[in-house]
């Protein structure tokens, strides 16, 4: 197996989780993954929602949600020794 199968493989490892879970990914974690399958060579299994456009508004609210992520995520690190 090449490296770029490896590649796509835990790429779709990881994206199947959110379908066990039932989570929906954001569409800019749909758009992402998208991308990286199309420059693997790999077919994109899902729909790609289209781009959005960015203003001020929508980018403070995607701020805000990776800086929640990053405090959650952190958080995290601290309560759970390595």
């Amino acid at each position: 197996m090449s490296a770029k199968n490896k590649d796509a493989k835990k790429l779709m490892d990881a994206f199947s989780l959110y379908e066990e879970e039932q989570v929906l990914p954001r569409a800019n974690v749909l758009r992402y993954t998208a991308k990286v399958l199309e420059t693997l060579g790999e077919p994109v299994t899902f729909n790609v929602p289209p781009p959005v456009c960015l203003t001020p508004v929508t980018i403070a609210v995607e701020l805000s949600y990776y800086l929640a992520a990053y405090v959650l995520i952190s958080q995290q690190q601290q309560l759970i020794p390595f």
